[in-house]
C-alpha cells in the first residue's frame, strides 16, 4: 500500500506556488486531470449585458433664441427623445430638425453645411434668415 509522501510512477512534479506543496506535472500526450472543486473557475460571462450605448446628437445650425437649441449642443438619447426635448423649437423653426445629426455623421455633415449648393447648407441660411426677420 503506498503512502501519502510516495508519488504514482510516470508522473513527474513540478514546484507549485508558493505555500501550496508539490503539484503533479503532466507529460506530453497524457490527458489533464480534471478540476478539483478547491480550484476556482472563472465565470465566463456573455457580453450581451455590456451597458446599452446612447446615441449622440448634435445640433450644428445657428442658436435659436428663447429655447434650448444651442448651436453646436450635444444631447443624449434616441432621436424621437431628442426631438421631444426640443419640441417647442422644432415646431417653431421645423427645418431645425435637418441640422440635429448624429455624432458619427458630422465632420460630414459640418463640410456640408459650410459648402453652398447642397440641403444643409441651404436648411442653415434659410434658418438664419427666419430667426433675424
Amino acid at each position: 500500500m503506498a503512502t501519502t509522501n510516495e508519488k504514482p510512477e510516470g508522473v513527474a512534479t513540478a514546484p507549485a506556488e508558493a505555500g501550496q506543496g508539490e503539484a503533479p506535472a503532466i507529460k506530453a500526450g497524457e490527458a489533464q486531470p480534471a478540476r478539483s472543486a478547491q480550484t476556482p473557475q472563472r465565470d465566463k460571462k456573455p457580453k450581451a449585458k455590456q451597458k446599452k450605448k446612447k446615441d449622440a446628437w448634435v445640433y450644428i445650425g445657428p442658436t435659436i433664441p428663447r429655447t434650448q437649441l444651442l448651436e453646436n449642443s450635444v444631447t443624449l438619447g434616441t432621436i424621437s427623445a431628442v426631438e421631444e426635448r426640443f419640441k417647442a423649437a422644432l415646431e417653431k423653426y421645423p427645418a431645425a430638425r435637418r441640422l440635429l445629426v448624429a455624432v458619427e455623421d458630422l465632420p460630414a455633415a459640418r463640410n456640408r453645411v459650410k459648402q453652398p449648393g447642397n440641403i444643409l447648407s441651404k436648411t442653415y441660411a434659410d434658418l438664419v434668415s427666419a430667426i433675424n426677420s
